[in-house]
């Protein structure tokens, strides 16, 4: 790798800066698996092993998985967080926004798909209930079936074509009347956001 400085004449190669060695192309980076296929033009990258983890930590190992993040049938609002004191002392020992949290990292990283069911669960973070945990746990069960998904880019079309796409629900949350808008976009028919 060569690092420019300000003055183009000045040219810094790190190797004869800092003892250093080149270990090749990453493999493993944050939990995250990377596997390269050259002659296909393919890049994937996974969380397999970390969600692993994670379904472990949080006792959903071994547990029936589902097909979607997000059922239908759930209708939750801030109605169903805890009201008496009984029912915030039993939510204290449930890990909601440690979930939240262990979730969220392989969203953003590797899983789009989880990207709505944890918009949706974030919501109640401040005063999870037992039925935002059994909601929570319905998307743990998701993963379960779905550890070894993660992304794949690669050269699907000679275009490098830029493609946004957005759906909307007008009002569709019931009991704040709020809608929600979704988006992605992408570039040679990779997702890239």
């Amino acid at each position: 790798m060569i690092l420019a400085s300000s003055s183009k004449s000045e040219i810094i190669r790190m190797k004869d800066q800092f003892d250093m060695k080149d270990l090749g192309n990453s493999k493993n980076i944050l939990g995250m698996v990377i596997k390269r296929n050259r002659p296909e033009n393919r890049l994937t990258v996974s969380q397999e092993v970390y969600l692993n983890k994670v379904i472990t930590k949080f006792a959903m190992k071994g547990s029936k998985s589902v097909n979607v993040p997000l059922a239908a049938h759930m209708n939750l609002s801030s109605v169903h967080s805890p009201k008496t004191e009984e029912e915030l002392r039993e939510m204290r020992n449930i890990p909601y926004s440690n979930a939240i949290g262990s979730v969220t990292f392989s969203m953003i990283t590797t899983r789009p798909d989880l990207t709505y069911a944890m918009s949706f669960f974030s919501r109640f973070m401040s005063n999870p209930g037992k039925p935002h945990w059994a909601g929570l746990k319905w998307l743990l069960r998701y993963i379960v079936g779905t550890l070894s998904l993660g992304l794949v880019y690669e050269k699907r079309t000679d275009k490098l074509t830029l493609k946004g796409y957005v759906d909307t629900d007008f009002a569709g949350d019931k009991y704040n009347i709020k809608s929600t808008t979704a988006y992605f976009f992408t570039l040679g028919d990779n997702c890239i956001t």
